[in-house]
């Protein structure tokens, strides 16, 4: 697949509390193939939700531990979880969504505050770079 539009990162959280669920939505506009299914200019969300307290480092480095919860919805097609674990990756001023077997990866560099926390609420930003 190949992202033609970036489109959006948003991040938020159930409660502020020590301990709490965060959600990840990571979606950009995307031309490719799923099996035998094409499909040209197709939003495609992943969402991925884990515990705040399974985020590991500290701003500028975080990361989460794999996730095996992935949901990807992509436009017309549908909707399916990732076969392979992802992490999501927070760097000073990016954060990642990767697929443990490298084939997926949403960056978006420039549009996240420098030093994010991963375990913070965010809201939605634009995305500048996609290879899906």
């Amino acid at each position: 697949m190949v992202a033609t539009k970036v489109v959006a990162f948003s991040a938020s959280s159930w409660v502020a509390a020590a301990a709490s669920p965060i959600t990840y939505t990571f979606s950009v506009v995307a031309t490719g193939t799923i099996r035998s299914t094409s499909f040209t200019n197709q939003t495609i969300t992943f969402v991925a939700t884990t515990d705040t307290t399974l985020i590991t480092g500290t701003p500028p480095k975080q990361s989460s531990q794999p996730l095996s919860n992935v949901t990807v919805i992509i436009g017309s097609i549908g909707t399916g979880i990732l076969a392979n674990s992802a992490i999501i990756t927070g760097h000073h001023s990016y954060v990642q969504l990767a697929s443990g077997d490298g084939a997926i990866t949403v960056l978006n560099p420039g549009a996240i505050p420098f030093n994010y926390d991963l375990r913070t609420p965010l809201g939605v930003r634009d995305w500048q770079y996609s290879r899906v």
